[in-house]
């Protein structure tokens, strides 16, 4: 079975991978990922690092190297606090 690759198959990824290989400029990225856990194992009296629970905050700056003054517009920045919990066998 012959496979066609996406940039002669006409599906529109073409374009995308064409530019991305002639080295297409891309702009510089911060990408910041915060998440102090507490370990509520220990303080529950189970195993060490069973339950944990805490916060998350992620900031992303030109997320995938697209400049917020582009297409992308504000879509190029992430800022986004979350409530994380784990549970690990």
């Amino acid at each position: 079975m012959k496979t066609q690759s996406p940039i002669a198959s006409g599906n529109g990824l073409g374009a995308l991978a064409i530019s991305a290989l002639a080295g297409a400029q891309t702009a510089p990225e911060s990408h910041i990922d915060t998440d102090p856990m507490l370990d509520l194992g220990s303080l529950t009296g189970l195993s060490k690092k069973t339950w944990l629970a805490g916060v998350e905050y992620e900031y992303w700056h030109n997320k995938f190297g697209n400049d917020g003054q582009g297409p992308a517009g504000e879509g190029a920045t992430a800022s986004t606090p979350m409530v994380r919990v784990e549970y690990h066998f």
